[in-house]
């Protein structure tokens, strides 16, 4: 009797002592590591085991603590096109395999829907879907629809509104991992590209072709979140605008959940969703993507409104991994501003906080595109720009020849994508220089009825692309349309009454996109631009 309880503790201590790692869901088949950088690999396992993590012929050590929770470093890795696999060990035991990790570039996509936007419904989406099947070392992490209940999952929606349901996520604080469908996807079956932001897979090729090194993309981007959405609590005291949107949010929150607000959201789902025939026949309803998202205690504004919880579930996770840098496309969500401040104040929270999980990385982000509706668009644009001018390692893309009049999410996304490579390859990669940025305003100089304007960030050849357009100045406190023309890169203004100048203007508009005339040799737009004489005033 003794020998027998003996073997049932000796096989109960086996069973513990070899219990499976846990890894967080960015550690697993088919990632892309990011190479040149210290690598950190975190996990779970039996509190106080040893445990050992080999990767390309390389073996750390380390032991777990009372929680079970360990983590090693790997020293910069260089890149690896040859799929390895990493092997982690339990008190010498062989715990946990993942296999075909490449090591490459890492890139993490944040906004809102212009960079979730899928790659199928783009201009050239069908020929690039069917060439992604070439790049077995692109990869993409993402959540995939299997996070969605059987009712909506089956439904023939469109693809934009199929992934915008899938990276719905909310959490309340701050997670340490995704929920278990976020995965990384490779090509193998191209038909996986096509829910891929558009942004990111021509960014990724264009990389990947300049570089040749694998590309990995990280999906984090949300159709229509502003961009408190993206920022942590902790971070919402940075500034009164901040702090007024959460003081505001959870006072409405918690009325609404104290007058049963909730409740009657979940009544009004179940029959006008979950009940209703068309839906249950597999057809689409009105009201958009968002009306198939059943509701949640966490908010009452709809999921890509709330402010932090999309952070907390969607980009917290990330926290210490290696990346190479972060590309943004957003400001849509966040024109409505009353003052160029409150979006400036914003737009560094954002950053800030990103920065404090990865690392002080790059900061790529896409410049507002034309658009014919809305306000406050042109001030954004500029905010945009500034904020690259004055912050180190952030960067502006121009897309103002980029847009469409009546929809907000203009189908070229391969311009955006391949200037954001520009970009990339010229002050991370250490590229070619040439061409790589718009000139954006230096200074002007006003002499009478005349203004001249000179740029900044390029130094080669700026000329004028067809008949001069879009070019205003502002005489005795009116705005007027101006005679324009550019010689050795001093854009001169005049008026055309002959009144002194006080001001000058280039797109300054909602929409310009068919106004867009100047360009460098290289085919980038000059960035739009808004002067006032005095006080050197950009923005009213």
């Amino acid at each position: 009797m003794k020998k027998y309880v003996v073997s049932i503790l000796s096989i109960l201590m086996a069973s513990v002592s070899f219990a499976e790692i846990q890894l967080p869901k960015i550690f697993a088949d088919n990632m892309v590591l990011q190479r040149a950088k210290p690598l950190k690999i975190w996990g779970k396992a039996s509190p106080n085991a040893k445990v050992d993590v080999e990767f390309s012929q390389i073996r750390k050590s380390t032991k777990a603590d009372a929680s079970g929770d360990w983590n090693v470093v790997f020293a910069p890795l260089n890149t690896l096109a040859t799929p390895q696999k990493m092997d982690f060990y339990e008190n010498g035991n062989l715990s946990k395999t993942i296999n075909n990790i490449l090591v490459g570039e890492v890139w993490v996509l944040g906004g809102q829907s212009n960079m979730s936007w899928p790659l199928l419904p783009t201009i050239g989406g069908k020929e690039a879907v069917a060439r992604a099947s070439k790049y077995s070392d692109i990869r993409c992490f993402k959540n995939s629809k299997n996070c969605l209940p059987d009712e909506i999952k089956n439904l023939k929606l469109g693809y934009f509104e199929m992934l915008s349901l899938c990276q719905s996520e909310m959490a309340e604080t701050p997670q340490k991992d995704y929920s278990q469908n976020w995965k990384w996807e490779t090509t193998a079956d191209a038909k996986n590209a096509e829910l891929w932001s558009a942004i990111g897979f021509y960014f990724a090729e264009g990389l990947r072709t300049k570089l040749d090194v694998p590309v990995g993309i990280i999906m984090v981007s949300l159709g229509g979140s502003p961009m408190s959405a993206w920022i942590p609590e902790k971070n919402m005291s940075k500034n009164k605008v901040l702090q007024t949107k959460w003081s505001v949010f959870k006072k409405q929150r918690d009325k609404w959940l104290q007058d049963g607000g909730y409740e009657k959201a979940v009544a009004e789902y179940q029959q006008k969703v979950l009940d209703n025939p068309k839906v249950r026949a597999g057809k689409r309803i009105a009201g958009g993507w968002r009306v198939y998202l059943p509701p949640s205690k966490l908010t009452h504004i709809g999921h890509s409104s709330t402010p932090c919880y999309n952070f907390n579930a969607k980009v917290a996770p990330l926290e210490n991994l290696a990346v190479a840098g972060i590309l943004w496309y957003q400001g849509e969500s966040d024109c409505g501003v009353k003052k160029a401040e409150d979006f400036n104040c914003q737009l560094l929270a954002v950053i800030e906080s990103w920065r404090e999980l990865f690392g002080n990385v790059p900061f790529i982000q896409a410049q507002l595109s034309s658009f014919g509706k809305g306000a406050n668009w042109a001030t954004v644009r500029d905010v945009q720009l500034r904020t690259a001018i004055e912050q180190a390692g952030v960067f502006c893309v121009n897309t103002i020849d980029v847009g469409d009049k009546k929809d907000v999410h203009p189908r070229d996304k391969k311009t955006v994508a391949d200037r954001m490579v520009r970009t990339a390859f010229a002050e991370i990669y250490n590229g070619d220089r040439t061409g790589a940025f718009s000139p954006s305003m230096k200074s002007v100089e006003y002499q009478g009825n005349v203004a001249r304007v000179s740029f900044d960030h390029y130094d080669g050849v700026i000329e004028m692309r067809g008949k001069a357009n879009g070019f205003k100045v502002c005489v005795n406190g009116k705005w007027q349309e101006a005679k324009a023309s550019i010689k050795n890169n001093i854009l001169e203004m005049v008026s055309l009454d002959g009144s002194e100048i006080d001001g000058v203007s280039y797109l300054w508009e909602q929409y310009p996109m068919e106004k867009v005339c100047l360009y460098t040799k290289e085919s980038l737009p000059v960035f739009p631009f808004f002067h006032m004489k005095g006080n050197g005033e950009r923005l009213q």
